[in-house]
């Protein structure tokens, strides 16, 4: 019997390999599989991730799409040996527009290939990414509909602690590392080792993420994403075309996957339905009961009907769908009032604490 890696291998050498190499030893890569037909699937991973969803490229071969799936700079297989503490490393999410156009370029300059429709896909980070390119690509206008797995809108805020942190904490690093008063400081280590991350493991072939034994989160890559986040709070997307966001039926926590109780744990899913209704102008949300938060990850019933609801919305043959297109006000998605009114709270109670102690002589 084979071993997973083996599959793994056997899998991924059904893909030509296409790269391109970048001064500071970084390289993005193109897997692809071309044959000959009229319209391409544009496949961008999420964070901490790369392409490994066969059991979804073998589908779209078999309904007639050529496959590309990018390989993001810094990201899986695109990791120098030795150099492996760089994953993740990036300044600018810029590049990953870059490493698109890169894709695009290739499909058109180098393969010389035209298709009657182009499919661009992302799923968590790539969402987000993939979001922004369609302001901001050289190829924005060779898109013909986009479909986001998850897209990654906003960091999850779950308690007081987090909006201190992504509110207020980080943009005062931002501000002393803009002026470069601190280094490029690194705010998580060793991460990646949660239920979430062994669940998806267990079930895919994960093998040569796993090998790399430090997953580092930087500053410079946080502040990187607020940038982007930010741009889709504050812009509408100008670009007119088809949009299908496939998102989870609940929002979870890391240890509910073990008790098999699916859901969104990395994401908040009301970030997911309020924003893409409000920068894209023609959106349709589905909602995935049963799902985790890559959807292609979850289980196979779900993952089967997830596959048909893209590929039939795809093919216009939306009819027997039920999608779910709720309106989300910004108050239930962002719960600032609710987290402000407690923060103003405590900062009442240590004024009066410190008011107390100062009065019997006890200063803080």
């Amino acid at each position: 019997m084979n071993s997973r890696k083996e599959e793994y291998d056997n899998e991924m050498n059904k893909y030509k390999l296409l790269e391109i190499s970048y001064k500071d030893f970084n390289k993005t890569q193109i897997r692809y599989i071309s044959q000959n037909n009229k319209k391409a699937f544009i496949w961008l991973h999420g964070f901490n991730d790369y392409y490994h969803h066969f059991h979804i490229g073998n589908r779209l071969l078999n309904d007639s799409f050529d496959l590309y799936a990018i390989t993001l700079r810094n990201y899986g297989q695109t990791l120098i040996k030795g150099n492996e503490n760089e994953i993740f490393l990036t300044d600018s999410l810029d590049n990953y527009i870059d490493d698109i156009d890169y894709c695009f370029d290739t499909i058109f300059n180098k393969l010389n290939k035209k298709y009657d429709e182009i499919i661009l896909y992302g799923h968590s980070l790539g969402g987000l990414v993939i979001s922004v390119y369609l302001e901001k690509g050289k190829y924005k206008n060779f898109v013909s509909k986009l479909v986001l797995n998850s897209p990654f809108y906003n960091f999850r805020y779950d308690n007081i602690f987090d909006v201190l942190i992504y509110d207020y904490l980080i943009p005062f690093l931002g501000f002393l590392r803009y002026f470069k008063l601190i280094p490029n400081l690194c705010l998580r280590k060793d991460f990646g080792d949660d239920p979430y991350k062994k669940y998806i493991f267990n079930k895919y072939y994960f093998e040569y993420k796993f090998k790399v034994k430090k997953k580092n989160i930087y500053l410079d890559w946080i502040l990187a994403v607020k940038k982007f986040h930010k741009f889709i709070f504050n812009n509408k997307c100008s670009y007119d075309i088809p949009v299908l966001i496939l998102y989870c039926g609940k929002n979870s926590f890391d240890n509910d996957i073990i008790y098999n109780e699916f859901g969104d744990c990395v994401l908040n899913i009301n970030d997911i339905i309020f924003h893409s209704q409000n920068y894209f102008k023609n959106s349709t949300l589905c909602k995935i009961k049963d799902s985790i938060h890559d959807i292609f990850c979850s289980e196979d019933y779900v993952v089967k009907k997830a596959y048909n609801i893209m590929v039939s919305w795809i093919n216009n043959d939306i009819k027997s769908i039920n999608f779910v297109n709720k309106k989300i006000s910004k108050k239930v998605i962002i719960k600032y009032d609710f987290y402000l009114i407690n923060l103003f709270i405590l900062m009442c109670l240590f004024c009066l604490l410190n008011y107390y102690f100062n009065f019997i002589g006890i200063y803080l």
